[in-house]
């Protein structure tokens, strides 16, 4: 039925070229290479003629979507006539030549290699990391990226959804474009590290030992997962005790660390004093064991008096004035 409905439409056309003076002449080809989204009648067909308006007209009739790039697909005679007729588009003075049976129609494309789409993604991403200074990121993907065949054309690659998360499996999606049409919006899975200089041990060091040169070193290394904490300067440990043992190439953070005892309990100091613009200065005898910057109760060895005073110095501590308890 439907090829005797396809053969009236196309008789139909046939007579309307007989019928009326031919300004413009159809040859259908057996196949066609195409570029666009669309299937037009100027992919599949030579038009010619005089009337210019007329073939550009017929060139754009749209007679179905294009096969995938690279692909293959047929087009009936019967399919083409009916389409033709539902284009609404006059053919008077439309010479037609013969139309084959079935028209191979192939989509141009161009092959991207897996490799390719890696090493673009990989710059892409790249290109969005911060810059930090002391530090180096390194990015990776995580997934091999298959070949892809993309439209004949100029491409264009953007990176989409990406953030900055580190040690963690991400993803974003590279979009892929020929002549400014989206075609591919690929997800690729990838994963930030970071690395720094890092304070360690160089070898054990006991409960409450004085940190020294001889006793760390900064060390290069990923840092993506460690705690927050860890030191990246010899100097944020200067005069600094373990408050536990460390192993040699420990990580040292600055919860591991404390300020040295200055002031030990029972031992003598020098109370000094402020008040109204005028110093004085007394003996006392600590009550507690005191670090710089550390509030410790004193007793005044001459008036007998405890004081609450601030660490200043080793065997000095201050007040502003006399608090009698």
């Amino acid at each position: 039925m439907l090829k005797r409905v396809a053969a009236l439409i196309l008789a139909a056309l046939f007579l309307l070229s007989t019928i009326c003076y031919s300004a413009v002449r159809v040859s259908i080809k057996n196949e066609a290479l195409i570029t666009g989204p669309q299937i037009t009648l100027g992919d599949i067909a030579l038009i010619e003629g005089d009337d210019v308006s007329q073939i550009a007209a017929l060139q754009k009739i749209t007679l179905g979507s294009a096969p995938l790039p690279g692909a293959t697909t047929l087009l009936s005679r019967e399919i083409l006539t009916s389409r033709l007729a539902a284009s609404q588009i006059g053919f008077s003075g439309v010479e037609w030549g013969s139309v084959p049976e079935m028209i191979s129609i192939a989509a141009g494309g161009q092959v991207l290699s897996g490799q390719t789409l890696a090493d673009t993604a990989l710059a892409k991403l790249k290109a969005k990391l911060p810059v930090r200074p002391q530090e180096e990121l390194s990015i990776s993907l995580l997934k091999e990226i298959p070949d892809l065949v993309a439209p004949l054309g100029v491409l264009n690659y953007e990176i989409a959804g990406q953030s900055v998360r580190f040690g963690v499996p991400q993803t974003a999606y590279l979009i892929v474009s020929a002549d400014g049409v989206l075609f591919s919006r690929m997800p690729i899975k990838y994963e930030i590290k970071r690395f720094t200089s890092v304070v360690t041990a160089t070898t054990a060091i006991a409960a409450r030992e004085t940190l020294s040169p001889d006793t760390v070193r900064l060390s290069w290394m990923e840092v993506s997962r460690l705690p927050a904490g860890y030191l990246t300067s010899l100097d944020q440990t200067n005069g600094l005790v373990v408050k536990r043992s460390l192993s040699a190439g420990s990580v040292i953070y600055s919860a591991h660390l404390d300020k040295p005892v200055l002031i030990k309990r029972g031992t003598a100091v020098i109370i000094s004093a402020t008040y109204g613009g005028v110093e004085a200065a007394a003996p006392g005898i600590a009550q507690n064991d005191g670090r710089n910057g550390q509030l410790i109760s004193v007793r005044n060895t001459a008036t007998g008096r405890l004081v609450t005073a601030r660490v200043v110095d080793k065997g000095r501590v201050e007040v502003s004035l006399y608090e009698h308890k």
